[in-house]
């Protein structure tokens, strides 16, 4: 008469917390800063920011005067490294028939081993300011220079960042794009220090999205001092456009026990004084008994 509802005890095997705060990154193995090999001036630039790139695609052109020089360099070791191959096989013959002496031969194999060091530096160096290997070799065919560097993706990516500016001077290493694969992502999720109990790797964590997937694969073990919370991070498969890096969200972590658990609702928690109670029903009435909340 009083509208007492009778509900039967489910055993819970897991369950999720409230919501908890969450920034949504990039992996920084999927991640690629893609900087000037050398100074000079920005004079085309051929991707904005979110556009899909792929690996080898030209994303800028820089006028490098330095780059002239770096490849009068290689012409003149490749110069010196074919006289001394012609010394180096003169003297080789010379000395089946014993007219040149062995110091006079090896000498000349020293130097002919030490000019073609030279030009495989010179060669690496040129590939380090972004010359292409097949740019490499038409200048040593050809040996015309030029002062113009092709700058390339490194991977198949989006474009998240555009550090430089169309016209202006870039120094050696300055940064032109930030490239990053958006598959999978990372939930950066911030627990409060007495809510870890029962998280694990490879939980399951709830997220705002009809699609995708995320599972627990790291829980700190720092504090910040701040606000008592410790990092858990997870990682997000299959979420598409829902989840975008530097977003924040709000997720929920489901979280298992070894422990019996049991699943009431919410309206059949009462308290005496600051103990937590639930009304059991037995054969003569209804036994108060304590009970610890989880979540």
């Amino acid at each position: 008469r009083i509208g007492i509802n009778l509900v039967a005890v489910k055993k819970a095997e897991s369950y999720v917390t409230d919501h908890l705060p969450a920034r949504v990154s990039i992996p920084p193995q999927q991640a690629r800063v893609l900087s000037a090999p050398r100074g000079g001036l920005v004079t085309a630039m051929t991707a904005a920011e979110s556009d899909e790139v792929q690996a080898g695609d030209v994303l800028a052109h820089i006028e490098s005067p330095g780059l002239v020089g770096l490849q009068r360099e290689l012409l003149q070791a490749a110069t010196q490294l074919r006289l001394a191959q012609a010394e180096f096989d003169r003297n080789e013959q010379l000395r089946k028939t014993k007219t040149v002496s062995e110091r006079v031969y090896l000498e000349s194999r020293s130097a002919f081993d030490e000019a073609a060091a030279l030009v495989d530096e010179r060669r690496q160096v040129l590939l380090l300011a972004g010359m292409t290997p097949e740019a490499i070799k038409d200048l040593e065919q050809a040996r015309r220079m030029g002062s113009t560097l092709e700058v390339r993706s490194p991977i198949d990516g989006v474009v998240v960042e555009v550090p430089a500016v169309l016209g202006e001077r870039v120094d050696d290493s300055e940064p032109l794009y930030r490239i990053a694969q958006l598959e999978p992502l990372w939930l950066e999720i911030s627990a409060p220090l007495d809510r870890l109990q029962g998280v694990q790797p490879g939980g399951a964590v709830e997220i705002p999205c009809d699609v995708g997937e995320a599972r627990i694969d790291l829980i700190g073990r720092n504090v910040d001092p701040a606000n008592q919370t410790v990092l858990v991070r997870a990682e997000v498969k299959g979420a598409g456009t829902c989840l975008r890096p530097g977003q924040f969200v709000e997720v929920r972590l489901q979280l298992s026990s070894t422990e019996e658990q049991f699943r009431v609702p919410s309206s059949a928690i009462t308290r005496i004084g600051d103990t937590p109670m639930v009304f059991v029903h037995e054969a003569a009435g209804f036994a108060p008994v304590s009970v610890k909340i989880i979540a």
